[in-house]
């Protein structure tokens, strides 16, 4: 179990996943809500995900749940995670891992949309869209 918080600590849960796993997004969506040139996440099956404490400061953006969304703390504004649907695989941004040391990231996604001027140097392996199911089983088993 590895513990997660959001800046002010307002908000906390546990995530038990391998933090082996870990995919490097560069899809314009995660590089503009985060004004970086990627986000790391792992990926986190809803079972495994608890929340401990903070649900009433936790904002989703957009709110339509029919889409794709972004999950922050409103009081320090903290992005933690990203919900597709319910009962699919939650994105937990590693930055939320109070511990981040055993972060190991296995995949590259989005990286027909990566910024220009990130250039990939590692061996890691690069899929032009959103990594399939299929392709994130194959890798991580």
């Amino acid at each position: 179990m590895h513990k997660c918080s959001c800046l002010c600590g307002s908000v906390r849960f546990d995530i038990n996943t391998h933090l082996k796993n870990a995919i490097n997004c560069h899809c314009k969506f995660c590089r503009k809500s985060h004004g970086s040139p990627f986000v790391t996440v792992l990926v986190v099956l809803p079972e495994y995900f608890t929340l401990l404490s903070g649900e009433e400061n936790l904002q989703r953006y957009p709110e339509d749940e029919t889409k794709t969304g972004r999950i922050v703390c409103n009081i320090c504004g903290s992005k933690l995670f990203t919900e597709t649907a319910k009962g699919a695989p939650l994105s937990v941004y590693a930055a939320a891992l109070e511990d981040e040391s055993e972060v190991e990231v296995m995949a590259h996604t989005n990286v027909e949309s990566k910024s220009p001027f990130v250039v990939i140097s590692d061996n890691l392996p690069q899929f032009g869209g959103s990594i399939t199911k299929e392709d994130y089983m194959k890798m991580v088993f």
